[in-house]
């Protein structure tokens, strides 16, 4: 049987016949030619590098608003509160952790009332064309809400910090202010003094700290006199006098702050302005004096 030749180029015989061409078109292109090349094959490099999307891990302060995700924010009550522990964590199908809670803060607004703020380590995409993070298809930005479901409780709070949004090293200062109790459930619409037992409640020298044991503000002296209230005499002449059983109560307290863009903020995120009022909470007694005078502003202080 006689042996039939193929068509097919055999092994050895292959030649790179395209190479020769190839060096003669390198070799008539000038230096202008490879320059334009070059430029043409950045082009979708520089475009891949703008629009892709990497993965990274950030840390994101969170105020918890409340533990009901279907009624309006609120501040959460004190199981809620404790129900958040560092350590706590959302994981994905493949078993990577997406969010970490790293740290608490708490202070109580009322007896049954606190305000949490929790520092969450969040898995999220950042898009270096927008410059923004985002975590689950939202962006990463102030006051967006939030729900994460831990795995020991369901979180629903609104972002207050996140990188790139506040001076981390923040100027941390002093402000005295003078407050005056007032207790709205009165008789007389002029007197805002309040009974005794209430007045006594808050002595100089009292602290009010955090969960972490923080000083937030210190009481540096409480003014109780008698509460003035105006009467009118028979013949309509109008007269201050005592109450017999209200006291008005004054504190001069100094608070701690953090200054932002030149303005300084108590407990991290709520200014401090003539008429605000300033939550002072004990075991005791909650008690919410209103502002009426700043008396001094240092900068660079912290509060011992």
């Amino acid at each position: 049987m006689t042996k039939k030749s193929s068509n097919f180029p055999t092994r050895g015989s292959v030649k790179l016949t395209h190479l020769p061409v190839l060096q003669n078109i390198i070799s008539t292109l000038k230096p202008v030619d490879l320059v334009f090349i070059g430029f043409l094959l950045l082009i979708p490099l520089v475009i891949f590098l703008l629009f892709k999307r990497s993965v990274q891990e950030i840390v994101v302060r969170v105020e918890v608003t409340g533990e009901n995700v279907f009624s309006e924010p609120t501040r959460p009550n004190i199981e809620y509160a404790d129900s958040f522990q560092v350590g706590d964590v959302i994981t994905n199908q493949l078993g990577q952790n997406v969010a970490e809670i790293l740290d608490v803060t708490s202070y109580r607004i009322t007896q049954d009332r606190r305000v949490v703020f929790l520092d969450v380590r969040l898995r999220t995409l950042f898009d270096p064309r927008k410059q923004q993070y985002f975590y689950q298809g939202k962006p990463v930005i102030f006051s967006e809400f939030m729900e994460l479901d831990f795995r020991k409780a369901k979180l629903r709070g609104r972002i207050v910090d996140f990188p790139g949004f506040r001076d981390e090293d923040a100027p941390q200062g002093i402000m005295r202010v003078r407050a005056q109790l007032r207790w709205e459930n009165r008789q007389f619409s002029d007197v805002y003094g309040v009974p005794k037992f209430i007045a006594d409640s808050i002595q100089a020298g009292d602290v009010i700290r955090d969960n972490r044991g923080q000083p937030l503000l210190k009481i540096i002296e409480v003014e109780t006199n008698p509460a003035k209230r105006t009467v009118f005499t028979e013949s309509g002449v109008p007269r201050i006098v005592q109450d017999p059983e209200l006291k008005d109560v004054f504190y001069t307290v100094d608070i701690a702050t953090k200054e932002y863009n030149g303005t300084p903020y108590m407990f991290d995120y709520f200014t401090i302005s003539v008429g605000d009022t300033i939550p002072i909470n004990k075991d005791h007694v909650s008690i919410f004096p209103v502002v009426t005078e700043i008396v001094e502003y240092k900068t660079g202080k912290t509060l011992e």
